[in-house]
């Protein structure tokens, strides 16, 4: 006994009619299906990249084991295919740089909008950069900054450079650096109104 067809179905992608036995199936034929799909991945892009950050970290707290095999098996993929991200960024360079000037931008942006662009010790908006409170190496990319913005100043380059030389010699925090600052504008003051 062969299967009767039902009703005949229109292609979602190229629109055609089609006779489907069992199932349901929206496409035609398996190259319409792979559009499809890679259609629902951009439409549902956010959605994707939750689902895989909560796995990674349930796989991170339920097992890490599990992590570490996963960590070995990039190593090692890694050294089997040693010129794979040179040939992916050579062949997709421009996208690759719009995709980072894009969020390099926003990231600057929200920076700028809470921390500001001017020196706290000079107000200088001159070759400003930010200055980690705490004295710890850290990652120089923007999100990094941002999810840790409460340990960063604006400071521009001479104000930076000099107390990172005093806390090296004398060892002396950005409060104590500022305080310093405060006593010797307090004095410079001092020393122009006895001139008068």
């Amino acid at each position: 006994m062969t299967k009767k067809c039902l009703e005949g179905r229109i292609c979602v992608i190229c629109g055609k009619e089609f006779d489907v036995k069992r199932g349901k199936y929206k496409t035609c034929s398996p190259e319409c299906s792979k559009k499809l799909h890679k259609k629902w991945f951009k439409d549902n892009k956010e959605h994707v990249n939750n689902y895989w950050n909560e796995r990674k970290k349930r796989i991170r707290k339920e097992s890490p084991e599990s992590r570490k095999k996963m960590n070995k098996a990039t190593k090692n993929w890694k050294l089997n295919h040693p010129n794979a991200q040179k040939i992916y960024r050579t062949k997709n360079r421009k996208l690759t740089n719009a995709y980072a000037e894009k969020y390099y931008k926003e990231d600057s942006e929200k920076i700028k909008e809470i921390l500001g662009s001017l020196c706290i010790l000079c107000g200088s908006s001159k070759r400003v950069c930010l200055h980690e409170i705490h004295g710890k190496r850290h990652i120089t990319l923007k999100y990094y900054i941002l999810q840790h913005i409460e340990d960063f100043i604006p400071l521009c380059f001479n104000c930076h450079n000099s107390l990172h030389k005093m806390s090296k010699t004398k060892n002396i925090n950005w409060k104590k650096f500022f305080e310093l600052r405060d006593l010797l504008l307090f004095s410079k003051e001092k020393d122009r109104s006895s001139w008068v």
